[in-house]
């Protein structure tokens, strides 16, 4: 797990890097030698879109998104349990809609044949490298849901009403 955690993180960082590059360098060149580079725009927009979804992606994996710790602090844990499938259900819920959104999109620019302005290079190839994250992302949240609901009977089963009373 923490090998695919690395590939989304670096795939994410070099998308950022790489959009960082191109805009750092198109504005520059510009400045410089009032010569933009071709399609910078088009290019940021979807180094952009690629940076977001794999940097949802590795939020997925690393189950390190926004929390109501206030008030989860001061839950039970079989209730901090609950909360916490709860949450990782409706986040699947939202990614599977993402998924099913961003595939449609993908096919629709595949099948139109959009291309950027100024090089006619294909965009699909970009829309795809986005969709795939999202399908990681739902992959890990099933993941997370399913091995919480182990974890969580393995709990139920394996404690006793000592152990119950102690958590």
């Amino acid at each position: 797990m923490l090998k695919i955690l690395g590939f989304v993180e670096a795939v994410a960082s070099f998308a950022l890097f790489g959009l960082m590059t191109l805009v750092c360098s198109s504005i520059t060149s510009r400045w410089l030698f009032n010569l933009p580079l071709s399609d910078w725009f088009d290019f940021s927009r979807l180094l952009l879109g690629i940076a977001v979804f794999w940097g949802i992606a590795a939020a997925c994996a690393r189950d390190d998104h926004i929390r109501g710790d206030i008030v989860w602090n001061h839950l039970s844990l079989r209730l901090q349990h609950w909360v916490d499938a709860f949450g990782r259900v409706l986040i699947l819920i939202f990614v599977a809609a993402l998924i099913w959104k961003l595939f449609e999109k993908t096919a629709d620019v595949h099948a139109t044949g959009q291309e950027t302005a100024e090089l006619r290079l294909k965009i699909w190839p970009f829309y795809g490298l986005a969709w795939l994250s999202t399908l990681l992302a739902g992959t890990v949240l099933v993941l997370q849901i399913w091995l919480g609901i182990h974890r969580f009977r393995e709990r139920t089963t394996t404690a006793g009403p000592q152990d119950e009373a102690v958590q």
